[in-house]
């Protein structure tokens, strides 16, 4: 007596079921918040020139960067939980990504491209982020890259993108 059947479904026939299948649990992994009872966050703060770009002594060739030059791009995503009741402090899980342009003080058009990660504790709800990673600014009289620290807080208003250490500092 034979208890079980087998049904014989041709194999490209799964192949649409598991694909659809993939995207349902990639799409649901990508919304978990990594912190339980985290709200999602997403901020733009665009076309403006930073603050300060700064970059260690050591890189002598760095250029001056007027604050007036408003080509940048950074946006913030990622996660906020309020972890105090009263409001005096939060923990997050944030990423902003920086792109645009700068001018120097001679005229010269450099690329800004940076990745920054804030995994901790904000204490003051005027620091939007404050965090660390890598940073790019390429142009016709040199390349600058190493790591950096990105922050933007709104009172007052202040970006910043501060080299703390350089792995390339080459002037053309």
């Amino acid at each position: 007596m034979k208890l079980i059947s087998t049904v014989s479904v041709p194999r490209l026939a799964l192949y649409p079921v598991l694909l659809l299948l993939s995207v349902l649990v990639l799409a649901t992994s990508a919304t978990a918040a990594p912190i339980k009872g985290a709200e999602r966050v997403s901020l733009s703060f665009g076309t403006f020139g930073p603050d300060f770009i700064s970059a260690p002594a050591s890189c002598a060739a760095f250029p001056t960067f007027p604050t007036s030059q408003p080509d940048v791009q950074m946006d913030i995503d990622g996660w906020v939980l309020p972890a105090d009741p009263i409001g005096l402090f939060d923990q997050v899980w944030l990423g902003m990504n920086v792109n645009g342009s700068v001018t120097d003080i001679a005229g010269n058009t450099y690329r800004v491209h940076g990745h920054f990660r804030w995994i901790g504790v904000r204490i003051s709800l005027d620091q939007f982020f404050d965090g660390v990673g890598n940073l790019a600014i390429v142009g016709p009289h040199g390349t600058f890259v190493g790591q950096a620290r990105g922050m933007v807080i709104s009172g007052p208003p202040e970006r910043d993108l501060i080299f703390t250490a350089m792995a390339v500092c080459a002037a053309r």
